[in-house]
């Protein structure tokens, strides 16, 4: 196998080029549950929205076959993001993960990102991070937004964002994925015109609260909360967000442990989900 690991490359790579080697490979590891990468269609799309965000599919690849996919975007904070780690299951070698996490390292300098954030999302991409050392950062868990018992409903009203518009924005996630808000809104829209996933044209909210403002959208699925330029985060805020989400539309979001512990909330479920910050 040695010698196989010596001629890995990492590469740019569009979904054009062959998708259904993608879809092949991500099948190991999704759920097939209706997920991005269970058909070629799915996968072009997924490819459309990284690219519009803007951002960038990479791979590891032996020859002309696939052995790990990642995307790459970026925070307006200068930040890089990788997500959608995925590793085939018949390769999941260290080997293999380092060479994904050098080729991304690589990249974010290139970019002269400050840092590179790594959100794993399912428990292979925990292992295989595990693997090669990286130690997680924040702990995320799904909750109701009905479960917060404390707070009160601040002052809220619907707006209306063009998607271009929220990628100009300059947000940054307060609650939620800490995936690029762009990221998150474009997937939405372009997912609800196909009609994928039970996802709808984000419903977007302007929600205040003294002199400060938030932007929360939700998607069909599930709730997400973003700030606008560069902030220390306040807890204090994070119960009474929850429950003016939660009078407009009682649904999830995903929370940090430490939101969690701020809101004195229960997780929904059993399931972790980590992200990892990669000094540059």
């Amino acid at each position: 196998m040695q010698e196989i690991f010596d001629q890995l490359e990492f590469r740019l790579f569009s979904y054009e080029e062959d998708s259904e080697a993608v879809v092949d490979m991500h099948r190991c590891a999704e759920n097939l549950e209706g997920a991005w990468f269970d058909a070629p269609n799915s996968c072009r799309l997924h490819a459309k929205v990284v690219t519009r965000t803007p951002g960038s599919s990479w791979v590891v690849t032996y020859g002309n076959i696939i052995f790990a996919h990642v995307d790459m975007s970026k925070n307006p904070n200068q930040e890089g993001v990788a997500f959608a780690w995925r590793i085939h299951t018949d390769y999941r070698y260290p080997q293999v993960a380092r060479k994904l996490l050098e080729g991304l390292k690589f990249e974010a300098q290139k970019r002269q990102y400050k840092g590179l954030l790594i959100f794993a999302d399912n428990s292979d991409a925990i292992s295989d991070l595990a693997k090669i050392g990286c130690q997680p950062d924040r702990e995320y868990s799904y909750v109701r937004t009905g479960e917060c018992e404390q707070g009160e409903v601040l002052k809220y009203e619907s707006i209306t964002i063009h998607p271009d518009d929220i990628a100009r924005m300059e947000l940054i996630p307060f609650l939620g994925s800490p995936l690029p808000p762009a990221y998150l809104n474009y997937k939405a829209v372009m997912a609800a015109e196909q009609g994928l996933f039970h996802y709808r044209r984000p419903a977007l909210y302007e929600i205040k609260q003294q002199t400060e403002s938030y932007i929360a959208s939700f998607d069909g699925r599930e709730w997400h909360i973003f700030k606008k330029g560069f902030f220390k985060a306040d807890k204090t805020v994070i119960s009474s967000l929850l429950k003016t989400i939660d009078s407009i539309n009682p649904a999830r979001i995903l929370l940090s442990a430490s939101a969690i512990e701020a809101a004195d909330i229960i997780p929904a479920s059993d399931g972790v989900l980590y992200d990892y910050f990669i000094e540059l």
